[in-house]
């Protein structure tokens, strides 16, 4: 659960197109892949509705010392179609990078889907046919549709090519999903270590030594 916890953060910092990515990753991956997910999805579903409200997502997330004006907005951020709620597809892509970096394969099959007219790279009618006609089934005006290609059109040249779109995962990045897990799993550990549990201190191994005893 702490690892969705991270990847719900991360992904409140994404870029729109980024999102939509996800999404089609987490609309194709198997039950096999999308491992536990199911189960936390549940967990956030507090009133079984089927969906995740936002009241339901203060009670699970409130709980990892965010502000309320935090939650809110890791909440708005997932909410990708604006209805209020987190539907099941919308969460898997908010947390299927807990279960480790997406390979390139699944995110050559997400740009095919959102270009269109295969011609290579994401242009604007591309992304607004993707958004009306694909998961969202939203009608964007023109202006909402250039800041998503905008925040990804590093060339200037008004379209999103398919080495662009990769950007968004680079390895820079990847290194640091790593770090911020292993990070937070330490200062768990530590946190837990510095508990007695009823033995002697003095005896008691440190599992964070052992943890950074482990090959990376």
């Amino acid at each position: 659960m702490h690892k969705v916890n991270v990847s719900l953060n991360r992904y409140a910092n994404y870029s729109k197109l980024k999102k939509l990515a996800l999404m089609v990753v987490a609309h194709k991956s198997t039950t096999r892949e999308i491992g536990s997910l199911r189960d936390a999805f549940e967990k956030f579903d507090v009133e079984r509705s089927g969906t995740v409200t936002l009241d339901g997502f203060k009670e699970v997330v409130g709980h990892a010392r965010h502000s309320e004006d935090e939650v809110q907005r890791i909440f708005k951020s997932i909410d990708l179609d604006g209805s209020g709620l987190i539907h099941y597809t919308e969460f898997l892509a908010a947390t299927i990078e807990a279960h480790g970096v997406i390979v390139e394969e699944r995110l050559a099959e997400a740009f095919d889907r959102i270009d269109v007219d295969d011609s290579g790279y994401i242009c604007k009618e591309d992304l607004k046919e993707f958004l009306q006609h694909g998961f969202l089934g939203q009608d964007l005006t023109d202006h909402c549709v250039a800041e998503i290609i905008d925040e990804c059109d590093f060339s200037g040249n008004g379209m999103v090519t398919y080495d662009e779109f990769l950007s968004l995962w680079d390895e820079h990045e990847e290194r640091e999903i790593s770090t911020s897990l292993r990070d937070d799993s330490l200062r768990i550990l530590s946190d837990l270590n510095s508990l007695s549990f009823g033995f002697d201190s003095e005896r008691r191994p440190s599992m964070v030594s052992s943890l950074n005893s482990i090959d990376t």
